[in-house]
C-alpha cells in the first residue's frame, strides 16, 4: 500500500485557502479541488486581500442569514483588548423613528448566538461589562442592529459610532475589524457604518446613495471597502477636498460593482485625495461626460501604481493636480481627452518621481494653465504638448511646466505661443539634438516684436545645436542662452 504523506489537518487547511480565496462557504471532497483551485476568481480588486485569523466570525454567511428574516442589517466584529474591562464601550446613533434592538452575540458555526438584546430607537450607548454576565465575556463579539418588529426601519440610519471614538478616547479598548451593511433605498450621502479609527474592512450592501453630494467619511485605519449592488446615480458631487473617499490613508483597495461616476455627477475632485496605500482603481465602467472638475483627484495617492481605463470628457474645467505627487505611478494615458474648456491642467503629474510613459490630453482652450504639469518627473524621457493650444499662454502660465525632468530626451511644447516671452529648459540636460531643434523650429517668429524673448537651455544643450540651428532662432527673434 502507498505511504499516505499527508493528514487529515492538511486537506483541511487546503480547503479553508479555498474558501478564503472565493468566499464561498462550499464543502469539497479531495478529488473537487483541484478544480476549485483552478476556478479561483482573478483581479485583486474582486477579492479582499484580508486573511480572517482563527475562529474568526463568518461575517458573509450571517448577513445572508439575517438578511432573510430583515430587509436592513449592520453587523460588525468588535474585539476588546480586555474583555474584563469596564470601559468596553458599544455606541450607535440613528434618526430612526422605529424601534431597534442592538443584539450582542458571537458566531458558532456559522450561527449568531444571541447573548443580549437591547432595545432602543435614536441612539443607545452601553458598556458591555453592564451588559453580558460574567461567564459570557469574550474578547470577539458578532454584533447587529435590526429592528425590533422584523421590518424595515423608518431611516435613514446613519450607523454611527461603534465605539464612538470621541467617546472612548484614550481608553483603547474597543477595536472594529470588520463591518457590513445593508440598506436598500435609504437615503445615504454620508455612509458611515462605523466611524471608528479601528474600522479595518467595510462592505455596503445594496444602498441608494441620495442627495446631491457624497461627503468623506474619514476611516483612518480602513484597509478596504467593497460597494455591491449600490446605486450612485444620483450623486453629483464628490464635494472637493473634503468628499469621497478624500484622506483615507490606509485603504488599499476600492472595488464596486456598480459605476461609481454616473453621468449625474459634475466633480470628482479630491476623490482619492491623499489615499497613500490605495494600489490601484478600475475606472472602466465610470461616466465622467458630465463631470467639469477633477481637480487633485488622486493627489498626492502616493502608492497608486495603475489606473485602470480612466476615459476624462470634454467639459473639465480644472485638472489641476490631477495625480500630482502620485510617486509610484508609472504610467498614464489620457491622449484620447480633448479638452475644450480647461482652464487649468497646473501641475497635472508634477511630483510624479517614477513616471516613465505619459500621454496628457489635448486642449483646444485657448488659455489652459500648464504650470508645473510635469515639475520632478524624474524618469519622464517624453513629453508631448503639441496638442494644446498655445495661442492665449503666457509666461507666468508656463512656470516651472517642465523642471528638474533629467532623463528628457524629446520634449514638444503647445503650438502658437504668441504670448510667451521666457521659456527655460535648462534643467533637461539630456535633450537630444533633434529634439531641441524642433523646439527651434516651432517657436513663434517674434522678430518684429521689441520686446526680448529668451529660449535658456543651458551650455551643454547649447553645443549640441549648429550655427545654422541657433541662426534659425535669431532670425525669429529669440536669444539662446
Amino acid at each position: 500500500m502507498t505511504l499516505k504523506l499527508y493528514t487529515e489537518e492538511n486537506i483541511q487547511n487546503i480547503a479553508d485557502a479555498i474558501r478564503s480565496k472565493n468566499q464561498k462557504s462550499d464543502l469539497y471532497k479531495l478529488e473537487e479541488m483541484a478544480d476549485a483551485i483552478r476556478n479561483l476568481p482573478t483581479g485583486g480588486d474582486k477579492l479582499w486581500e484580508w486573511t480572517r485569523p482563527d475562529n474568526w466570525p463568518n461575517l458573509d454567511i450571517l448577513g445572508r442569514a439575517i438578511n432573510e428574516q430583515y430587509d436592513s442589517f449592520y453587523l460588525g466584529t468588535l474585539i476588546f483588548d480586555d474583555p474584563d474591562s469596564d470601559n468596553n464601550l458599544i455606541s450607535f446613533q440613528t434618526t430612526s423613528t422605529t424601534e431597534l434592538s442592538l443584539e450582542i452575540g458571537y458566531e458558532s458555526e456559522n450561527q449568531f448566538v444571541l447573548l443580549k438584546s437591547i432595545s432602543f430607537i435614536s441612539s443607545i450607548q452601553c458598556f458591555i461589562n453592564n451588559e453580558i454576565p460574567e461567564e459570557d465575556r469574550r474578547s470577539i463579539y458578532v454584533v447587529r442592529v435590526v429592528p425590533s418588529s422584523g421590518k424595515s426601519w423608518d431611516g435613514p440610519l446613519y450607523l454611527g459610532y461603534m465605539p464612538n471614538s470621541t467617546e472612548t478616547q484614550g481608553r483603547g479598548a474597543n477595536r472594529v475589524f470588520e463591518v457590513i451593511t445593508r440598506q436598500p433605498g435609504l437615503s445615504m450621502s454620508a455612509p458611515a457604518p462605523c466611524s471608528s479609527v479601528f474600522t479595518q474592512r467595510v462592505r455596503y450592501i445594496d444602498m441608494e446613495m441620495l442627495g446631491s453630494s457624497f461627503n468623506s467619511v474619514v476611516y483612518s485605519n480602513v484597509l478596504q471597502i467593497e460597494f455591491v449592488g449600490c446605486d450612485f446615480s444620483k450623486i453629483t458631487t464628490y464635494n472637493g477636498s473634503s468628499g469621497g473617499f478624500s484622506k483615507c490613508a490606509s485603504l488599499k483597495r476600492l472595488f464596486s460593482n456598480t459605476p461609481l461616476v454616473t453621468a449625474a455627477c459634475t466633480n470628482t475632485s479630491g476623490l482619492f485625495n491623499q489615499c497613500k496605500n490605495l494600489l490601484s482603481i478600475d475606472c472602466s465602467d465610470w461616466d465622467m461626460s458630465n463631470v467639469t472638475v477633477v481637480a487633485s483627484m488622486f493627489n498626492n495617492c502616493v502608492n497608486l501604481q495603475e489606473i485602470k481605463f480612466l476615459q476624462l470628457g470634454s467639459k473639465i474645467t480644472s485638472a489641476s493636480s490631477f495625480c500630482a505627487g502620485c510617486s509610484n505611478l508609472r504610467e498614464m494615458d489620457l491622449s484620447s481627452t480633448v479638452l475644450t474648456k480647461a482652464t487649468s491642467i497646473a501641475y497635472l503629474f508634477s511630483n510624479c518621481t517614477n513616471l516613465e510613459h505619459v500621454k496628457v490630453p489635448s486642449s483646444t482652450y485657448a488659455s489652459t494653465n500648464i504650470g508645473y504639469i510635469a515639475e520632478n518627473c524624474y524618469k519622464l524621457r517624453e513629453l508631448d504638448l503639441s496638442g494644446i493650444d498655445g495661442t492665449a499662454l503666457k509666461d507666468n502660465m508656463m512656470t516651472s511646466f517642465i523642471s528638474n525632468n533629467f532623463l528628457m530626451e524629446n520634449l514638444k511644447l503647445p503650438q502658437n505661443m504668441s504670448l510667451v516671452t521666457q521659456l527655460s529648459l535648462s534643467s533637461l540636460i539630456n535633450l537630444t539634438a533633434a529634439s531641441l531643434a524642433n523646439i527651434i523650429a516651432d517657436l513663434v517668429d517674434q522678430s518684429a516684436s521689441t520686446a526680448a524673448h529668451t529660449l535658456t537651455i543651458g551650455a551643454a544643450n547649447k553645443n549640441k545645436l549648429t550655427e545654422e540651428q541657433l541662426a534659425v532662432a535669431a532670425s525669429k527673434g529669440w536669444s539662446v542662452v
